[in-house]
């Protein structure tokens, strides 16, 4: 071997003798292959399973090196500072190395730094591991890989811990195939772990990664295929099929938690006052027997989830993404796809907050099994604020709150609708929601694009012993199949419930009411707008009744009493009239919002209702909507064509608006015109509209002998053909193909204007 660098220092001396002779400051002494790490190390050829070292050897082996009678272990004594790489860089190939333990109970502190390094071997102190930090030690790994075994990969009290790998080496396995012991365990708070990319991927019977109070960083880690973590000692079953944590702090950002599983929390579990954050991580297809399918906690300070964190497919009993209790819950930007739960929240199960928890501006996507959120205990407050569906919810509901649950749901916009615009059937005895005691509020959110259950399950079902619910400010529509005898919201409540400013719109057909009172101590209904529905209010039973100043368009019934009693007409209320919405509405879609257009007789008659002491209600407007005036700031062009929805009839396609040619055989109304499919003959600057083309031939209905077959549109006796929309040769005389040739150019220029519609 031969030292390199430009400086030199002091020989080392070792505990069982003197280092090699010549040891680098600034550089590295070289070891070649075919000396023994022994030799390297200054001690000759000894036979021990264990070497202790004190000094500071920076050793630097050639790729290949390998030690037939390599020890199990190099203890570094206190002070000891041990480099070892492999000539290269970070590049190179790795070698085969014992295992390292730094000894506690001493001082100054020792550290071991180690690049492009297997490390095979084991150590044995109060723990056997191979790598084991007993102190306040710094160890810095790079490019480093634990051997699977059924020990530990590395056991910390204390210190402090780097890992990292380079450009090229980020998915390398960190540690794999562990059994029983977990790759990493941090046994106290006075450890301080960071680790950025590499994976810790199928340990057994243990969790990958387990944190006893410790500080944790994890950047663009993966774990994958871990099963089960019996390190909790309650008996309890196995938690953190990847991730352990019982107190203390870890950051989790970035990285994936792929097909983990445990009896609780499938990648993660958290409990005592850990505080656990989640930024940018994805996690796929991990399962929970019961709770948690990616992430259970319990009784912890706060469960943060953000910054695109993801949740595909991950499965439990209770919980599909998440399981939490007595904790703080934030979750922002977040996407729950196809996540789902056999009992209870699809998505979310959250009981027994004991502080307001939060999920805003998420993404909910076919959940499936259960309510995607289900709450319930004595939850102090989940606020649900800013939650869409933008391809489907799925058929299973969206919340069920009972048993002292208590949510606020404000701005959330779920639809059931999928790629083709096609409304979700939902499950047998599933609703939309669903109140079984507890609180709820819902604010200024739209539920549109659902077919209730068979069975008759209402969409919003409130059965409340104790609790109360308030819903202002929402939109019901394009909802298939409710019964008149179930309405949209059913109260059954001996508590509260309060209905006002909402816009109530029924899809086309079916009889459907609005709100259907089964028994209500205290229902207080004002300000809402009923269109398109058999019946506005259906009341069967009530005590304290209250319906007023609501607003009944002309398709539907005044609030009637079933099967009998006596009930007095709402006398304030503006009924059979037209609520004037934007001409773009469509009842059976969920593209355009029910917006009012100016003259509506929604607007400026709203009232308060001061009962109650707190001046509910919007005085500006019956129903949920603003009134839209052409060149208004609330103008509204959600698709950006440039045509607002006062004009555009589909303001979800960019591709259709007032300004959009028609295309023949798509059964769109490109134009907005009323028209689908028309065929326009292009006689320069407008076009003459010749009338629909059901199968897209260029031949118009009108003149084509078989409209819904695309390859007949010739052979058809006495009358025209058209190719491209263009007259062509067929039966008729050359005289009268040259009259119609005139017909057409004289009605070129009557095709009506396009309506003004930019914005």
């Amino acid at each position: 071997m031969r030292t390199t660098g430009c400086s030199w220092a002091l020989k080392g001396l070792g505990l069982l003798g003197l280092f090699a002779p010549e040891v680098a400051w600034a550089g590295c002494t070289e070891v070649h292959v075919g000396t023994s790490l022994a030799d390297a190390l200054g001690f000759g050829t000894t036979g021990d399973s264990a070497i202790s070292i004190s000094g500071s050897p920076n050793l630097c082996f050639e790729e290949g090196w390998v030690d037939p009678d390599l020890p199990d272990c190099l203890t570094l004594l206190p002070g000891s500072e041990v480099t070892i790489s492999v000539i290269g860089g970070e590049d190179a190939s790795s070698i085969a190395l014992p295992g390292f333990r730094l000894e506690g109970g001493g001082s100054p502190k020792s550290s071991v730094n180690l690049t492009n390094v297997d490390i095979v071997g084991e150590c044995y102190g109060a723990e056997e591991a191979r790598l084991l930090v007993e102190g306040d030690h710094l160890v810095t790994l790079k490019n480093v890989t634990l051997a699977g075994g059924d020990d530990y990969g590395l056991f910390a009290k204390d210190g402090t811990i780097n890992v990292s790998f380079s450009e090229g080496k980020q998915t390398t396995a960190f540690g794999d195939g562990f059994f029983g012991k977990p790759v990493v365990k941090l046994a106290s708070g006075a450890a301080e772990y960071v680790q950025s990319y590499g994976a810790l991927s199928n340990t057994r019977n243990a969790s990958a990664l387990v944190s006893y109070g410790a500080t944790v960083s994890l950047y663009y880690v993966t774990f994958s295929g871990n099963q089960g973590g019996t390190d909790a000692g309650d008996g309890l079953g196995s938690k953190g099929g990847a991730v352990f944590v019982r107190d203390g702090v870890v950051n989790i950002i970035g990285g994936s938690f792929t097909k983990n599983d445990a009896a609780y929390g499938g990648a993660i579990w958290a409990d005592s006052s850990a505080w656990l954050t989640l930024s940018g991580v994805a996690f796929l297809e991990n399962v929970a027997t019961n709770d948690g399918g990616a992430v259970a906690a319990s009784g912890i300070d706060t469960l943060k989830v953000s910054d695109g964190t993801s949740f595909t497919g991950d499965t439990a009993d209770i919980g599909g993404a998440i399981a939490i209790n007595y904790g703080k819950l934030f979750v922002e930007n977040a996407s729950f796809t196809r996540t789902s739960a056999t009992t209870s929240g699809g998505a979310v199960a959250v009981s027994y907050t004991t502080t307001l928890s939060k999920v805003a501006d998420s993404t909910l996507e076919d959940i499936q099994g259960s309510y995607a959120f289900d709450v319930s205990g004595d939850t102090n407050r989940l606020d649900l604020v800013g939650l869409t569906s933008p391809n489907g919810l799925g058929s299973y509901g969206l919340l069920r709150v009972h048993t002292g649950g208590n949510v606020l749901m404000t701005d959330v916009t779920i639809t059931g609708v999928d790629g083709g615009g096609a409304p979700t059937a939902l499950a047998e005895y599933t609703g939309l929601i669903e109140v079984m005691g507890g609180r709820l509020d819902v604010a200024d959110s739209v539920l549109c694009g659902f077919i209730a259950d068979v069975k008759g399950q209402a969409l919003v079902n409130m059965e409340l012993p104790a609790g109360s619910v308030s819903i202002y400010g929402s939109t019901f529509m394009n909802l298939h199949g409710v019964t008149e005898g179930q309405g949209f919201i059913r109260v059954n409540s001996k508590q509260s419930v309060f209905l006002y400013n909402n816009t109530f719109v029924g899809a086309l057909g079916g009889e459907q009411s609005a709100v259907f009172s089964q028994f209500a101590a205290s229902l207080i209904l004002f300000n809402n707008l009923f269109h398109q529905l058999a019946t506005g209010v259906l009341i069967e039973a009530s005590v304290g009744l209250e319906v007023m100043n609501n607003l009944y368009s002309d398709s539907v019934g005044e609030p009637v009493e079933y099967p009998s009693g006596s009930y007095s007409m709402d006398a304030k209320s503006f009924v059979k009239t037209d609520p004037l919405f934007v001409a773009a509405f469509d009842p059976t879609r969920c593209s355009v919002w029910p917006y009012l257009t100016e003259g509506s007789p929604a607007d400026g008659v709203g009232m308060l209702y001061t009962k109650t002491g707190q001046g509910l209600g919007d005085e500006s407007r019956i129903g949920a909507w603003d009134v839209l005036l052409e060149g208004d700031l609330a103008a509204v062009d959600t698709d950006e064509d440039k045509y607002s929805i006062l004009y555009d009839c589909d303001d979800a396609n960019a591709d259709i608006s007032p300004g959009a040619p028609e295309v023949a055989g798509n059964l769109l109304d490109d134009d907005c015109d009323g028209e689908v499919d028309e065929v326009i003959e292009d006689t320069g600057d407008t076009g003459l509209e010749l009338g629909p083309d059901t199968d897209g031939d260029g031949v118009p209905d009108a003149d084509d002998c078989a409209p819904d077959d695309d390859q007949l549109a010739e052979d058809c006796p006495s009358r025209f053909v058209y190719r491209g929309g263009r007259l062509d040769c067929a039966t008729t005389s050359p005289a009268d193909l040259s009259a119609l040739g005139l017909l057409v150019v004289a009605f070129a220029g009557t095709r009506r204007r396009r309506p003004p519609g930019l914005v």
